[in-house]
């Protein structure tokens, strides 16, 4: 692959998903460097989701072509999947701090591996929406777990 293609520096999150090891765990990882800036500069929520949008948009465009060019189903290089469900996360985010961004983290990456239904279902689907929607459902199922568990934490 040559490094000197936009697009493969993009899906790759700029080579991060050539990691020797859990490509996808090191992507998520470096990934909460972005959500926490986000949150540095204030950036709007409106804002951020037209920004959101258009990455998906662009993220499944991409996926597609190199699927097609390359005959490729998800390579474990492509990691602006899990960006996209780790950034997933900014305006649910209820404290900056490292706890609640690992939690994030940890919350996103079991979500992310067990893949529980509908996640299962897109991540079987053979182009760039399945591999980036698997990865957001996930990120929607952490988040949640995520609000109801600092929920019950601030409760008590």
């Amino acid at each position: 692959m040559n490094f000197k293609n936009p697009q493969l520096l993009f899906l790759s999150l700029f080579g991060a998903g050539f990691f020797p090891r859990a490509p996808g765990t090191f992507a998520s990882l470096i990934s909460l460097i972005p959500l926490y800036l986000l949150h540095k500069f204030n950036v709007h929520v409106l804002l951020f989701a037209f920004i959101f949008i258009l990455l998906v948009l662009i993220s499944c465009l991409c996926i597609n072509q190199f699927q097609k060019k390359y005959n490729l189903h998800d390579p474990s290089w492509i990691v602006i999947d899990e960006f996209l469900g780790i950034i997933l996360f900014f305006p649910f985010i209820i404290n900056f701090n490292a706890y609640h961004l690992l939690s994030a983290f940890v919350l996103f990456r079991i979500f992310d591996i067990i893949k529980i239904f509908p996640a299962s279902y897109f991540d079987k689907i053979d182009n760039g929406y399945g591999v980036v929607i698997d990865d957001i459902v996930s990120s929607i199922y952490a988040i949640s777990v995520y609000r109801v568990l600092f929920l019950i934490v601030d409760f008590l």
